[in-house]
C-alpha cells in the first residue's frame, strides 16, 4: 500500500512537470523569421574567371525607392549573398577600383518571390587607366582639382556622353589618376571646384576645362583607352573660364513679389554638376546670381511646388527673368 501511495505521488509529479513544461513552452514568444528570399551570386574577372573579392555588389529596386540601395561585399572567393530580399524586380550593379563592369552580363535583373533563392553570376572587366597632371596656365600645378572622365559612345554633342570610371582629386603635385575606364574613346575633364583657380584668379570660380586646354566640349582632344591600358601624360592646362550673371525677379500667381527666399541655380552638367549659386530675393522680389560660368542650368525656388527653370549662359549675363513662385 505504501508503494502504491508513493507510485501514485510520483506519477502526479511527472504529470505537473509535464504540464508546466507545456504551459512555459506556449508562454515563450515565437521567433519571427524574416520573410523574403535571397539572392545569392558570384563576381569573377571576365578573362580569367578569377574570383573577385571586395566587390561591392548594389540591389537596385526597378521601382524607385526613397535611400540607398542595398549593398554587401563579395568575400575571398567572390561570393555575395542578400538575405530576406522583399519580393520584386531588382538590377545588381557592382563596384570594384581598378575594374568596370562587363557589358550585358556585368549586371543582372532578377525577380525574386517569398522563400526563394536566386542564383546569379557577374563578370568584371579590368579597366583603363588615364594619368596626367593638372597645371594653372603659368605651368603650376594645381592641388584638390577634381578630375574625371567622359565616355564617348556616338556623335560629337556633350550629351552624348556619360560619365566613366572614377573621379580622381589631384594631389600637391597636381596629379591625376582616373582609373575602371571601359575601353573607347575619353574626353577627360577637369573641375576646379569651388574656388578660384591660383592667386590671380581675378574672380574666376566653379568652371570646367576639357583636356588638352579648352573649355569647349567640341574641341577637346579624345583620348583612345583600351582593355586594362594606362595612357599617361595627358596633362591639363586649366582655363580661366569667364563668369556672368543670372539676376531676376521672382513673384507669386498674382504677380506679387516674393521676399525672403531662396533662389538656387543647379549646373545640368554631365561631370560636376549640381548647386553653382544661391542667391535670397530682396525687399522687391529680385535675386541676382554672380559667378556663373558658361553651360546649361536648372534654376529653382526653394518652394516645393515651384517647376525648374531651364537656362543656358553662353557668353553674356542673362537679366530680366521672372520666376513664379506657386502657393507662396
Amino acid at each position: 500500500m505504501q508503494q502504491t501511495r508513493r507510485a501514485g505521488v510520483v506519477c502526479v509529479l511527472v504529470t505537473l512537470a509535464v504540464q508546466c513544461a507545456l504551459s512555459l513552452a506556449s508562454a515563450q514568444p515565437t521567433q519571427s523569421i524574416p520573410s523574403g528570399g535571397q539572392i545569392v551570386g558570384h563576381v569573377v574577372e571576365d578573362t580569367s574567371s578569377a574570383p573577385l573579392p571586395d566587390v561591392q555588389v548594389f540591389l537596385h529596386p526597378q521601382a524607385a525607392l526613397p535611400g540607398r540601395p542595398a549593398s554587401v561585399s563579395t568575400d575571398q572567393s567572390g561570393t555575395f549573398t542578400f538575405l530576406a530580399v522583399p519580393p520584386g524586380s531588382y538590377r545588381l550593379g557592382t563596384n570594384k577600383s581598378g575594374f568596370f563592369p562587363t557589358e550585358n552580363i556585368g549586371s543582372a535583373r532578377v525577380t525574386v518571390a517569398d522563400n526563394e533563392q536566386v542564383t546569379v553570376a557577374l563578370t568584371m572587366s579590368k579597366g583603363g587607366t588615364v594619368a596626367g597632371r593638372l597645371l594653372d596656365e603659368s605651368g603650376r600645378p594645381l592641388q584638390n582639382m577634381w578630375v574625371g572622365a567622359l565616355r564617348v559612345v556616338a556623335g560629337e554633342e556633350l550629351w552624348q556622353a556619360h560619365p566613366a570610371g572614377t573621379v580622381a582629386r589631384t594631389d600637391v603635385f597636381g596629379r591625376y589618376r582616373v582609373e575602371s575606364l571601359s575601353p573607347g574613346e575619353h574626353v577627360i575633364v577637369a573641375n576646379t571646384g569651388h574656388g578660384p583657380i591660383g592667386a590671380a584668379a581675378g574672380g574666376i570660380t566653379d568652371s570646367i576645362t576639357y583636356f588638352p586646354s579648352t573649355l569647349e566640349f567640341a574641341k577637346a582632344r579624345r583620348v583612345m583607352v583600351g582593355p586594362a591600358q594606362t595612357v599617361l601624360g595627358l596633362d591639363i592646362t586649366m582655363m580661366r573660364a569667364p563668369t556672368f550673371e543670372v539676376s531676376g525677379l521672382v513673384v507669386d500667381d498674382d504677380g506679387h513679389p516674393c521676399i525672403g527666399l531662396i533662389v538656387a541655380l543647379d549646373a545640368d552638367w554631365a561631370l560636376f554638376g549640381g548647386p553653382k549659386g544661391r542667391s535670397r530675393t530682396d525687399s522687391e522680389g529680385r535675386f541676382r546670381l554672380p559667378g556663373i560660368a558658361a553651360g546649361r542650368y536648372a534654376l529653382r525656388v526653394t518652394n516645393p511646388d515651384s517647376a525648374f527653370t531651364g537656362i543656358d549662359v553662353v557668353d553674356a549675363n542673362i537679366t530680366g527673368l521672372v520666376v513664379v513662385s506657386h502657393n507662396h
